[in-house]
């Protein structure tokens, strides 16, 4: 716990640095760090966005998330739809 409440405000910059060598995979991560957002790798709290990003992710997948088709209301109207198909009233 306390590693993880170390690393959520560094930069992404600076964990890359401390965890990989090859500069490209650091570029790719360091990207990843930084979508969507209005800051560089080197701005404080970018490694919770990289690992943010991650989340969902399938695994042995980099850099993708898994959305639902149709957003979150449509997954609510599936599983609604599922039980009331077995009998459950909503």
């Amino acid at each position: 716990m306390t590693e993880l409440f170390r690393v959520l405000p560094l930069p992404a910059y600076d964990l890359l640095e401390d965890w990989f060598e090859d500069d490209l995979l650091k570029g790719a991560l360091g990207a990843l760090s930084v979508r969507g957002i209005f800051q560089g790798p080197r701005a404080q709290g970018t490694t919770l966005a990289l690992l943010h990003h991650h989340v969902g992710s399938p695994t042995g997948c980099f850099g993708l998330r898994t959305v639902v088709r149709g957003g979150v209301g449509a997954l609510a109207e599936a599983l609604a739809a599922a039980a009331r198909a077995r009998g459950v009233e909503l």
